[in-house]
């Protein structure tokens, strides 16, 4: 606790997703296959026609700056490309056969332009970066999963909104205290509007 905070800690101040993102990495990282095995229930749950490998070697990554990173790592000309070099996506699980991307909001909604952004990447910017760098022979899938708090999820089935077609699949900072019960994710899920 500290007095300049209201004797408080920090994580009881912050409403960032970028530090609840980084405690759900560091959840992740090193027991990738037990969250991938976790989204596999999680979307046989829900009904969601989403399967991911377990026995395929994944490897979870933070702050991901994907096309500018991916081009320098290849050719160094990100300034020639036409991807946007800070485009950053939250966490990134990358296998040999797909890239999901989680796109997460704490205290925030998603946002319209947010959303058109998403929709690029996924229809054809994550692919044709790949193809810009003519490395390797697969077609990764590429995944989109939304990542925010049940009230929002609760808010936008009470007003009949859609949450977003970008998604192949949403779950809750809640839903994961079934993966790990690290406490930020239900303070993450909590501080929705705030």
């Amino acid at each position: 606790m500290f007095d300049y905070l209201g004797n408080k800690r920090w994580f009881n101040v912050t409403r960032t997703e970028v530090q609840f993102c980084a405690d759900l990495y560091s959840e992740i990282r090193g027991r990738e296959a037990d969250f991938v095995e976790w989204l596999n229930r999680r979307n046989s749950a829900t009904s969601t026609d989403i399967n991911f490998d377990i026995n395929l070697n994944s490897e979870v990554a933070i702050e991901v700056c994907y096309y500018r990173d991916l081009l320098f790592s290849f050719d160094r000309r990100v300034r020639d490309s036409d991807y946007s070099p800070k485009r950053t996506f939250d966490l990134c699980l990358f296998s040999p056969e797909d890239i999901v991307i989680i796109e997460a909001k704490a205290q925030q909604r998603f946002e319209k332009k947010q959303l058109g952004d998403l929709a690029e990447d996924k229809r054809t910017l994550v692919q044709g970066a790949l193809c810009h760098c003519k490395k390797g022979n697969t077609n990764p899938r590429v995944i989109v999963l939304g990542l925010a708090s049940s009230k929002y999820f609760e808010n936008m089935k009470r007003y009949k909104r859609p949450i977003s077609e970008v998604f192949d699949s949403c779950f809750s900072w809640k839903d994961l205290k079934s993966f790990s019960d690290c406490p930020s994710f239900l303070r993450a899920d909590e501080i929705y509007g705030s």
